[in-house]
């Protein structure tokens, strides 16, 4: 079971139906993928990854993906399936100009944020620029809300 409560069988039969779209966005421009990335729920993230007509990398209405939403709460294995797609983007820039990174380095999700920063496609020094700006530098953030130890990767 996930947090939420809702099993894999019950995922399996909502999707099984042909009124159901996988990839159907809510108000929030948000897909079922992006809140079972958020949710670590792992069996849904995987059947939805299956389905063809599911775009991993989709923004919602504030450009965040699924891998931020993931990032974002430090769901490292759910971040890791993510990326295993080619067309996930992890360095992909928010409406906010907020990354994936920057999600993670927020909230001190030491693993994610390795993870992130091991992918060549996330440039730091581009994110550094934009966070300095906004005043949310990965490294800066991560010290704020008592992380020192962020600022030492």
């Amino acid at each position: 079971m996930n947090p939420s409560g809702i099993g894999e069988g019950v995922v399996k039969l909502l999707l099984g139906r042909e009124e159901v779209s996988s990839d159907q966005p809510d108000n929030a421009g948000r897909t079922p993928l992006s809140y079972a990335a958020q949710a670590r729920f792992m069996p849904a993230v995987k059947i939805l990854l299956r389905r063809e007509e599911v775009d991993p990398n989709k923004p919602d209405d504030d450009g965040r993906t699924p891998l931020s939403h993931a990032a974002g709460n430090g769901n490292e294995n759910v971040a890791k399936l993510l990326l295993k797609r080619d067309e996930v983007n992890p360095d992909q820039l928010e409406n906010d100009s907020r990354t994936p990174l920057s999600h993670s380095a927020k909230w001190g999700h030491e693993r994610v944020v390795e993870i992130l920063l091991g992918r060549e496609e996330v440039d730091l020094i581009d994110q550094i620029t934009v966070e300095q700006h906004r005043s949310r530098m990965p490294l800066v953030v991560g010290e704020q809300v008592g992380l020192g130890h962020t600022s030492e990767l």
